[in-house]
């Protein structure tokens, strides 16, 4: 059945040989869905902005590099940064942003002072809540006092934190907004999984929404394991996240054979071996679609996404080894 599967989408060997590309002219792209695409925002225009704008934050604020910061300092901010959207009443997706900000802001010499980092942490929340909201609060509506977890957990670690007052978190503003070069908008995971997940919906004609939306959580539920272990890097880039999430994912629904995502280098049970490793359950689905329905899938995935065979492949890979090392931390 395997071989069945991997004959229908033009793969031999599982993963040796390749899947023919979809350009953007492919049949079922026709002008009612590239319309669609532009009524929901997620034109193809977007996905290479996006793309692009990435590589330009990368090479600006670390040059690929990973964060910085030492592991324990970046994740308790992150978890302090999650406190703050909970208190604030914010959407939980918000907290993604203010990540990828805090991110950038401690890739700088000035913006990644740890003793600063609690000032650090609630400017760029208020950023961000700005963005979602248009809501602005002036300095002395209790931003201060929510400071105390991250600024107690630094003082502990030896850290001399300042006192943060409303005073010193409004000036730490414009030293954060100037780190940052007053870009407050940076591309996340969020970015690219959601134009994706449109995308992909639009093309199938919501055929499979119920199987994408199951999607959709679990990827959120990894992503977030992901993000609080590193910062975005070349190495794992917002972009490979996402079409990672999304690919690993539409196996995980049964809607994709694992073979078919199959690094060329790779042995299929070494592959297999870490899939299972990557996953709580460590169970390998076994796909549900008939051979045509799996490679209308495939198509489906080259065309949301934008990508080609070998960028799904590696971000399928670079997720894998990512979730792996991460739930074998867990346990």
């Amino acid at each position: 059945e395997q071989r069945q599967t991997q004959a229908a989408v033009g793969v031999g060997g599982g993963g040796g040989g390749v899947v023919p590309s979809l350009s953007l002219e492919a049949p079922f792209l026709t002008e009612d869905i590239l319309e669609s695409f532009d009524r929901q925002c997620v034109s193809t225009e977007l996905l290479e902005n996006l793309r692009h704008r990435e590589e330009q934050v990368l090479h600006a604020f670390r040059g690929g590099s990973a964060s910085p910061l030492p592991t324990l300092v970046r994740q308790a901010c992150l978890r302090f940064l999650a406190h703050l959207v909970q208190q604030k009443n914010m959407h939980q997706r918000s907290w993604f942003p203010a990540v990828g900000l805090f991110d950038s802001v401690c890739s700088r010499a000035e913006g990644g002072r740890i003793e600063l980092l609690p000032a650090t942490c609630v400017n760029l929340v208020r950023v961000v809540r700005k963005l979602d909201s248009a809501i602005y609060e002036d300095y002395g509506s209790g931003w201060s006092s929510l400071t105390a977890p991250l600024s107690g957990w630094l003082t502990s670690a030896g850290y001399e934190v300042p006192e943060m007052t409303e005073e010193f978190l409004r000036l730490h503003e414009q030293v954060v907004l100037k780190e940052l070069n007053w870009q407050v908008e940076v591309p996340t995971l969020l970015h690219f999984s959601s134009a994706y997940a449109t995308r992909f919906n639009l093309l199938s004609g919501g055929e499979y929404m119920p199987s994408l939306c199951w999607v959709e959580n679990q990827s959120m539920i990894f992503a977030r394991l992901l993000v609080m272990r590193q910062a975005t890097s070349a190495e794992l880039t917002c972009r490979d996240m996402a079409l990672g999430l999304l690919s690993l994912g539409l196996v995980g629904a049964r809607l994709l054979p694992l073979s078919l995502l199959r690094p060329e280098e790779t042995a299929a049970a070494d592959w297999e071996l870490m899939y299972a490793q990557s996953q709580p359950s460590s169970i390998i689905p076994s796909c549900a679609l008939t051979p045509q329905q799996v490679q209308e899938v495939w198509r489906m995935l080259q065309a949301s996404t934008g990508s080609t065979d070998a960028e799904i492949r590696l971000g399928a890979e670079r997720v894998a080894r990512a979730l792996r090392s991460a739930v074998a931390d867990i346990q």
